[in-house]
């Protein structure tokens, strides 16, 4: 925490006290030299947000609780910075900020971006009678907020053009204040600031503003990973790329909270409104819903890759034999002294070690060696998988923490793989096939599963006198688009990935005396454009209960879509099948380009928990890296899937055709079953709703591909 000092000034006439005036403030340094800015010595990295005042209820109009709960939740997420966008907030709120420690970006009330419209962005900040009004703006921002330690820079301004106006407020600030940095994004040749500035840069262009050495200021993003509904993606890669150049000095998110004003509907449902629900017009729709946090403060699952990625403690060069690991201090001015290593090493169902360890000395962004496991340590079998699992935590819980052990950090390490147990699936009662309305029924001792031969796939899946699976609807190309697929999706609308019909060729069912397999051919395709993926699938269902399921497919022909939503399946499952165990990343919702927030590890949860109700809704619950999952009924059975490779699941009570028609988070017609998506691909997020589009890594492209998955059915214990 920052030391304050109280201040006291006085005015004395002829020896007599006439006037006294009193603040905190502090002692702090900010230079320009090297290329590089500089706080208290430390050429420092921005994790910041970029902060509106909002109220779900109140609008604009926030009290100071609303505003230490933000900064308090910014602590608990390892933000450091904040941009006052687009205004000078309450001093309370800057008060706030010196006492936990905060980089601020002041920012002028001043925009007029909606002179874009009119073809001429810089007609009044190039304008000559507008200086004096420019100038007031900051003039009476710095006299007011001059005395707050936190304040490390004045920005002049937001999407305002350039032009002689801005030249003469920049002069102003800098005649009045030597102290401070002074920033303007759409100063392009930073002619008046002191740092470049851009917004919504794209990653590679941010490499390449990175190996720009002979830029005599420091480069800052104002504004990046738009977090409009679900995303933003990419963030990491981001934060690789300004850790790999020193002249980048971060940046600000795009934004901390959603600008929608709650109100119920007429079955008492809370839901949040956005421009256009009042008869206004013109209006931006729900674009000001583009925070980590919805409305009423509740975090979006985004925050936790925000926390992970900006994570003040890193660990690399794991070495099992010594039992240790390089320890990255990211800290500016603090060692590691503070804090402590919960280390837990454990499987699915045992736990073999847990012990507290204190991190060696290791100076602000230095490197050293930490022991982290006992020399005597011997992981009992191979019958499961065994994690290292290292929990960064406060040794004494800070002002800001909602626990006594906050961690602000985590790291993993799979030390040991579970023998892959061969299954042969025989030794039980002989199949029985029975064939009726072309649909397949296979019997064994405790289960029965069928198959529909019109459409070629799974249909049903029964275990001890339960009905777990009710039905398979087929293979998913398609989802919900999320805010950040706003241009792909004119991709997949035009590829018509909506409406994609499945042709059943061919079902060959082949009886054996241990298995039944059944092939198919077949293919998806739009029903006036020129493409189709080719599929061969067989599904051999042994004795046991075990499906095992190999999907081939092979997309081909001249309008294919650039790239799709997703590959996979979906099953209606039974409402009975409410309760979700796995094993894989959680516990919140995961995606190829924003998952490393969450754990791997086993988890618990309903189809109900998957659900998470972004402003529009869209694409939500799914989990990537998945090693099994199983939906578990009352009566104690489960349905486990399972897959060669890693897969991704979702399961909701809505289907993704009512997510892509809602435009409110009340809209969206529950249903009392479940729908499963089985995917053995999904497309990242991104953050295009006003930004970077997903990593070509990320992307989703029309390839060949092969997706193997099991099913049975058992007791839960097992």
């Amino acid at each position: 925490m920052p030391y304050l000092y109280q201040t006291v000034i006085t005015l004395k006439k002829d020896g007599e006290l006439t006037e006294a005036y009193g603040c905190r403030t502090g002692f702090r340094s900010v230079e320009l030299k090297n290329g590089l800015f500089y706080i208290n010595g430390a050429a420092l990295k921005l994790k910041g947000v970029n902060r509106h005042d909002w109220n779900a209820y109140t609008g604009r109009c926030i009290t100071e609780r609303d505003m230490l709960a933000d900064l308090y939740m910014m602590k608990q997420n390892n933000i450091n910075a904040v941009r006052t966008a687009h205004y000078p907030p309450s001093p309370k709120f800057l008060d706030m900020c010196d006492e936990l420690g905060f980089y601020v970006m002041e920012e002028a009330d001043l925009e007029c971006n909606q002179m874009a419209y009119t073809n001429k962005m810089n007609r009044i900040s190039d304008a000559v009678d507008w200086e004096a009004s420019y100038i007031d703006r900051a003039d009476r921002m710095i006299r007011r907020d001059k005395n707050h330690p936190s304040v490390f820079s004045w920005s002049l301004g937001n999407e305002s053009g350039f032009g002689t106006a801005f030249t003469a407020e920049g002069k102003f600030v800098k005649d009045y204040d030597r102290t401070r940095l002074v920033h303007y994004e759409e100063d392009r040749d930073a002619s008046i600031a002191d740092v470049y500035s851009t917004m919504y840069t794209r990653h590679h262009q941010l490499e390449m503003l990175g190996r720009d050495t002979s830029r005599s200021k420091p480069h800052i993003v104002c504004e990046y990973a738009h977090a409009m509904g679900n995303g933003p993606g990419g963030l990491k890669e981001y934060w690789e790329i300004f850790e790999k150049y020193p002249r980048l000095q971060g940046g600000f998110i795009w934004e901390w909270i959603d600008h929608g004003l709650r109100r119920k509907d007429k079955n008492g449902r809370e839901y949040d409104t956005y421009g256009g629900d009042y008869g206004d017009y013109p209006n931006s729709g729900a674009f000001c819903c583009d925070g980590l946090l919805q409305a009423d403060r509740s975090p979006t699952p985004a925050l936790r890759q925000v926390k992970k990625v900006l994570e003040p403690v890193r660990f690399e060069q794991f070495d099992a034999q010594k039992g240790t690991l390089v320890v990255m201090n990211k800290y500016d001015f603090s060692t590691l002294d503070h804090l402590q290593m919960i280390v837990n090493v454990h499987g699915r169902t045992r736990k073999v070690y847990k012990g507290i360890w204190d991190f060696p000395h290791v100076g602000p962004q230095q490197k050293a060696q930490a022991k982290v496991l006992p020399d005597n340590l011997v992981l009992p079998d191979n019958s499961e998988d065994w994690w290292l699992d290292i929990s960064v935590t406060y040794k004494e819980a800070p002002v800001w923490s909602v626990s006594g052990e906050h961690e602000t950090a985590f790291h993993q390490e799979l030390l040991a793989e579970a023998k892959k147990e061969i299954r042969e699936g025989g030794g039980r009662k002989r199949l029985t096939v029975k064939e009726e309305n072309k649909i397949v029924t296979v019997t064994g001792e405790d289960f029965a599963a069928g198959f529909d031969c019109i459409h070629g796939n799974l249909c049903r899946y029964d275990y001890a006198g339960e009905n777990l699976l009710k039905d398979g609807l087929g293979m998913n190309f398609w989802r919900a688009p999320v805010d950040n697929d706003k241009n792909v999706r004119e991709v997949w609308e035009n590829g018509m990935l909506r409406a994609v019909c499945n042709v059943t060729e061919e079902v060959e069912v082949s009886e054996r005396e241990t298995c039944v397999e059944i092939k198919v051919k077949q293919f998806y395709a739009p029903v006036v454009l020129e493409w189709k993926i080719l599929i061969e699938a067989s599904y051999i269902i042994r004795q046991d209960g075990r499906v095992e399921a190999t999907i081939h497919g092979v997309p081909v022909g001249d309008q294919l879509p650039g790239s799709f939503p997703r590959i996979g399946m979906r099953f209606l499952l039974d409402k009975g099948c409410e309760h979700v165990c796995w094993y894989g990343r959680g516990p919140s919702e995961t995606y190829a380009d924003c998952k490393e927030g969450n754990r791997i590890g086993y988890y618990h949860s309903t189809a109900e928990q998957f659900y998470f109700p972004y402003v529009v809704p869209q694409e939500t619950g799914n989990h990537e890296d998945t090693r099994w999952a199983g939906f578990v009924t009352k009566q104690g059975n489960m349905l486990l899937f399972e897959a060669k490779d890693r897969f991704a699941f979702g399961a909701l009570h809505y289907s993704q055709e009512e997510l892509t028609r809602a435009a409110h988070s009340n809209e969206p017609e529950r249903i009392e079953d479940i729908i499963l998506c089985l995917d053995y691909a999904q497309h990242g997020l991104g953050s295009a709703s006003w930004g970077a589009e997903c990593l070509p890594k990320d992307c989703l492209y029309p390839e060949e591909f092969t997706f193997e998955w099991y099913v049975c059915g058992q007791r839960c214990e097992e």
